[in-house]
Protein backbone atom coordinates (compact mmCIF):
# COMPACT_ATOMS: atom_id res chain seq x y z
CA UNK A 1 0.00 0.00 0.00
CA UNK A 2 0.98 3.31 -0.05
CA UNK A 3 1.79 3.30 3.37
CA UNK A 4 3.41 -0.05 3.47
CA UNK A 5 5.36 0.09 0.23
CA UNK A 6 6.84 -2.72 -1.05
CA UNK A 7 10.66 -2.27 -0.40
CA UNK A 8 13.14 -3.71 -3.55
CA UNK A 9 16.55 -3.40 -4.14
CA UNK A 10 18.16 -3.64 -8.40
CA UNK A 11 21.25 -5.27 -7.97
CA UNK A 12 24.02 -5.51 -10.71
CA UNK A 13 26.64 -4.69 -13.19
CA UNK A 14 26.12 -2.09 -15.71
CA UNK A 15 23.51 -4.26 -17.44
CA UNK A 16 21.23 -3.66 -14.64
CA UNK A 17 22.16 -0.19 -14.57
CA UNK A 18 20.25 0.42 -18.01
CA UNK A 19 17.44 -1.87 -16.86
CA UNK A 20 16.59 -0.18 -12.95
CA UNK A 21 15.55 3.47 -14.97
CA UNK A 22 12.48 1.21 -16.67
CA UNK A 23 11.38 -0.78 -13.15
CA UNK A 24 11.73 1.57 -10.93
CA UNK A 25 9.38 3.55 -13.15
CA UNK A 26 6.38 1.20 -13.19
CA UNK A 27 6.92 0.30 -9.76
CA UNK A 28 7.70 3.69 -8.15
CA UNK A 29 4.75 5.40 -9.94
CA UNK A 30 2.45 2.99 -8.92
CA UNK A 31 2.70 4.18 -5.48
CA UNK A 32 3.09 1.11 -3.46
CA UNK A 33 6.71 0.33 -4.25
CA UNK A 34 10.07 1.68 -3.16
CA UNK A 35 12.02 0.65 -6.05
CA UNK A 36 16.50 1.77 -5.11
CA UNK A 37 19.16 0.35 -7.15
CA UNK A 38 22.97 -0.98 -5.95
CA UNK A 39 25.49 -1.12 -8.69
CA UNK A 40 27.17 -4.76 -7.30
CA UNK A 41 29.68 -5.47 -10.17
CA UNK A 42 29.93 -8.99 -9.02
CA UNK A 43 28.67 -11.33 -6.10
CA UNK A 44 29.94 -10.60 -2.81
CA UNK A 45 33.25 -12.81 -2.48
CA UNK A 46 35.36 -11.32 0.81
CA UNK A 47 34.22 -10.10 4.06
CA UNK A 48 34.61 -6.34 2.88
CA UNK A 49 31.97 -6.77 0.27
CA UNK A 50 29.83 -9.18 2.71
CA UNK A 51 29.60 -6.19 5.23
CA UNK A 52 28.58 -3.89 2.38
CA UNK A 53 25.59 -5.92 1.42
CA UNK A 54 24.79 -6.68 5.38
CA UNK A 55 24.61 -2.94 5.63
CA UNK A 56 22.32 -2.50 2.64
CA UNK A 57 19.89 -5.04 3.94
CA UNK A 58 19.65 -3.40 7.19
CA UNK A 59 19.15 0.01 6.23
CA UNK A 60 16.50 -0.84 3.45
CA UNK A 61 15.02 -4.22 4.59
CA UNK A 62 13.69 -4.89 1.44
CA UNK A 63 11.10 -7.91 0.46
CA UNK A 64 12.86 -7.92 -2.68
CA UNK A 65 16.24 -8.01 -4.81
CA UNK A 66 16.30 -8.30 -7.83
CA UNK A 67 19.51 -9.57 -9.36
CA UNK A 68 20.91 -8.54 -12.85
CA UNK A 69 25.12 -9.59 -13.43
CA UNK A 70 27.43 -11.41 -15.28
CA UNK A 71 29.89 -9.59 -17.02
CA UNK A 72 32.53 -9.11 -13.93
CA UNK A 73 31.22 -12.64 -12.96
CA UNK A 74 32.65 -14.93 -15.68
CA UNK A 75 35.90 -15.07 -14.14
CA UNK A 76 38.00 -15.81 -11.05
CA UNK A 77 41.99 -15.93 -10.33
CA UNK A 78 41.71 -20.27 -10.13
CA UNK A 79 38.29 -21.00 -12.07
CA UNK A 80 36.16 -20.03 -15.01
CA UNK A 81 32.69 -21.02 -16.17
CA UNK A 82 33.19 -24.21 -17.73
CA UNK A 83 36.04 -25.68 -16.10
CA UNK A 84 35.03 -28.90 -14.59
CA UNK A 85 35.56 -27.97 -10.87
CA UNK A 86 34.49 -24.53 -11.44
CA UNK A 87 30.55 -25.71 -11.02
CA UNK A 88 30.75 -26.96 -7.17
CA UNK A 89 33.18 -24.48 -6.20
CA UNK A 90 30.68 -21.56 -7.37
CA UNK A 91 27.75 -23.23 -5.98
CA UNK A 92 29.31 -24.15 -2.50
CA UNK A 93 32.16 -20.79 -2.09
CA UNK A 94 30.59 -18.15 -3.69
CA UNK A 95 26.20 -18.47 -4.72
CA UNK A 96 25.06 -20.44 -1.90
CA UNK A 97 26.45 -17.93 1.18
CA UNK A 98 25.58 -15.03 -0.99
CA UNK A 99 21.57 -16.28 -1.35
CA UNK A 100 21.62 -17.59 2.32
CA UNK A 101 23.04 -14.00 3.45
CA UNK A 102 19.98 -12.41 1.36
CA UNK A 103 17.32 -14.47 2.09
CA UNK A 104 18.02 -14.96 5.85
CA UNK A 105 16.30 -12.10 7.12
CA UNK A 106 12.83 -13.26 4.63
CA UNK A 107 14.25 -10.66 1.85
CA UNK A 108 12.94 -13.15 -1.60
CA UNK A 109 15.14 -13.06 -4.61
CA UNK A 110 14.35 -12.56 -8.24
CA UNK A 111 17.85 -13.65 -10.32
CA UNK A 112 17.71 -12.64 -13.99
CA UNK A 113 20.22 -14.45 -16.24
CA UNK A 114 21.77 -12.41 -18.65
CA UNK A 115 20.86 -12.71 -22.49
CA UNK A 116 23.14 -13.64 -25.46
CA UNK A 117 25.86 -10.95 -26.01
CA UNK A 118 27.65 -10.51 -29.41
CA UNK A 119 30.83 -12.28 -28.24
CA UNK A 120 30.27 -15.82 -28.62
CA UNK A 121 33.13 -16.97 -26.27
CA UNK A 122 31.40 -14.75 -23.80
CA UNK A 123 27.84 -15.59 -24.27
CA UNK A 124 29.21 -19.71 -23.21
CA UNK A 125 30.48 -18.53 -20.14
CA UNK A 126 27.19 -16.61 -19.41
CA UNK A 127 25.20 -20.04 -20.14
CA UNK A 128 26.97 -21.65 -17.47
CA UNK A 129 26.43 -18.93 -15.06
CA UNK A 130 23.08 -18.83 -15.88
CA UNK A 131 23.25 -22.81 -15.01
CA UNK A 132 23.79 -22.16 -11.89
CA UNK A 133 21.84 -18.95 -11.05
CA UNK A 134 18.20 -21.36 -12.14
CA UNK A 135 19.64 -24.78 -10.29
CA UNK A 136 19.78 -22.43 -7.10
CA UNK A 137 15.71 -21.45 -7.68
CA UNK A 138 14.99 -25.33 -8.10
CA UNK A 139 16.72 -25.69 -4.42
CA UNK A 140 16.05 -22.54 -3.08
CA UNK A 141 12.38 -21.37 -2.26
CA UNK A 142 13.20 -17.96 -1.52
CA UNK A 143 14.56 -17.62 -4.65
CA UNK A 144 12.82 -17.72 -8.62
CA UNK A 145 14.83 -17.43 -11.85
CA UNK A 146 13.75 -15.31 -15.37
CA UNK A 147 15.82 -16.30 -18.01
CA UNK A 148 16.69 -13.07 -20.07
CA UNK A 149 17.06 -15.09 -22.98
CA UNK A 150 13.65 -15.56 -23.42
CA UNK A 151 12.99 -12.07 -23.90
CA UNK A 152 16.35 -10.66 -25.70
CA UNK A 153 17.94 -13.29 -27.67
CA UNK A 154 17.15 -13.74 -31.32
CA UNK A 155 15.40 -16.58 -32.93
CA UNK A 156 17.61 -19.56 -33.21
CA UNK A 157 18.03 -18.24 -29.23
CA UNK A 158 21.77 -16.19 -29.87
CA UNK A 159 22.04 -12.90 -29.90
CA UNK A 160 20.60 -10.13 -31.57
CA UNK A 161 20.47 -6.30 -31.51
CA UNK A 162 17.18 -5.84 -32.98
CA UNK A 163 13.66 -7.21 -32.19
CA UNK A 164 10.48 -7.05 -34.52
CA UNK A 165 7.32 -5.33 -32.36
CA UNK A 166 3.93 -6.23 -32.41
CA UNK A 167 2.93 -4.04 -35.28
CA UNK A 168 5.84 -5.90 -36.75
CA UNK A 169 8.70 -2.59 -37.20
CA UNK A 170 11.62 -3.49 -35.83
CA UNK A 171 13.54 -1.93 -32.73
CA UNK A 172 17.04 -1.93 -31.63
CA UNK A 173 17.25 -3.99 -28.16
CA UNK A 174 20.95 -3.77 -27.78
CA UNK A 175 23.48 -1.08 -27.65
CA UNK A 176 26.09 -1.15 -30.55
CA UNK A 177 28.97 -2.31 -27.57
CA UNK A 178 26.55 -5.75 -28.10
CA UNK A 179 26.01 -5.85 -24.43
CA UNK A 180 24.26 -3.31 -23.09
CA UNK A 181 20.45 -2.17 -23.06
CA UNK A 182 18.68 -0.19 -25.24
CA UNK A 183 15.40 1.21 -24.33
CA UNK A 184 13.49 -1.31 -25.90
CA UNK A 185 15.19 -3.82 -24.24
CA UNK A 186 15.13 -2.47 -21.37
CA UNK A 187 11.67 -2.39 -21.55
CA UNK A 188 11.45 -5.98 -22.67
CA UNK A 189 13.12 -7.46 -19.76
CA UNK A 190 11.36 -5.28 -17.40
CA UNK A 191 7.66 -6.67 -17.93
CA UNK A 192 8.54 -9.67 -16.34
CA UNK A 193 10.27 -8.47 -13.65
CA UNK A 194 7.44 -6.14 -13.09
CA UNK A 195 5.11 -9.05 -13.45
CA UNK A 196 6.19 -10.88 -10.99
CA UNK A 197 6.05 -7.81 -8.23
CA UNK A 198 2.09 -7.74 -9.35
CA UNK A 199 2.12 -11.60 -8.58
CA UNK A 200 3.93 -12.01 -5.54
CA UNK A 201 2.45 -8.94 -3.38
CA UNK A 202 -0.55 -7.34 -5.81
CA UNK A 203 1.44 -3.86 -6.26
CA UNK A 204 0.08 -0.77 -8.70
CA UNK A 205 2.00 -0.15 -11.78
CA UNK A 206 2.73 3.13 -12.92
CA UNK A 207 0.61 4.13 -16.06
CA UNK A 208 2.11 3.92 -19.44
CA UNK A 209 5.46 3.73 -17.75
CA UNK A 210 6.69 2.51 -21.04
CA UNK A 211 6.76 6.09 -22.44
CA UNK A 212 8.32 7.69 -19.28
CA UNK A 213 10.86 10.25 -19.33
CA UNK A 214 13.30 7.32 -18.54
CA UNK A 215 13.37 6.14 -22.38
CA UNK A 216 15.42 9.58 -23.44
CA UNK A 217 18.48 11.55 -22.55
CA UNK A 218 19.71 12.59 -19.68
CA UNK A 219 18.43 8.92 -18.50
CA UNK A 220 20.04 7.19 -21.81
CA UNK A 221 23.33 8.74 -21.40
CA UNK A 222 24.69 7.96 -24.72
CA UNK A 223 21.79 7.80 -27.27
CA UNK A 224 24.94 7.20 -29.81
CA UNK A 225 25.11 3.95 -29.10
CA UNK A 226 21.34 3.07 -29.59
CA UNK A 227 21.08 4.80 -33.31
CA UNK A 228 18.11 4.13 -34.79
CA UNK A 229 17.43 0.74 -36.58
Amino acid sequence: TAEDKLRVVLAGDSVMNGLAPAVATALNEGGESDVAYELAPSIARDAASRVLWQRQLEESRPDLVVMLIGTWERGDANFEPGDPAWAPWYQEQVLDPFAEMITAGGTRVLWIGMPAVADEANTLQLVALNSQFRDLAERDDMVDYIEGGEYLNGPDGGYTDRLPREDGTVERVRRVDGLHLCPGGSERLAIPVVQYAQEQWDVAVGFDWQNAPWRVPPTLDHPEECPPV
